[in-house]
């Protein structure tokens, strides 16, 4: 793996969003070091590069994600802890 600028839409990355949303289903699946990965990651409103992101209060401590930029670009990668009916593993670009 290899992320020359965060977003995972460069041609230099060897990682788009949707491989790094691969990558968060298999560490989620494995288990062994989830709690830690998870932790690692800002929260969506709370903290890091999320902190002016999602402040909407349905993401609040429901959220957290890896997000990156280029140019006139943004894209997330996260998890969501939805009230009703468990997680979701997903990606986004704008």
């Amino acid at each position: 793996m290899f992320i020359e600028d965060g977003s995972g839409l460069s041609t230099q990355d060897a990682i788009n969003s949707a491989g790094l949303s691969e990558l968060l289903y298999k560490m989620k699946k494995n288990g062994k070091y989830f709690d830690v990965y998870l932790n690692s990651l800002p929260e969506a409103g709370q903290s890091g590069t999320l902190k002016s992101h999602f402040k909407d209060p349905v993401f609040s401590s429901s959220m957290r994600a890896k997000s990156g930029s280029m140019l006139r670009i943004r894209s997330y990668a996260g998890y969501l802890t939805a009230k009703s009916a468990g997680s979701y593993i997903q990606h986004y670009s704008q």
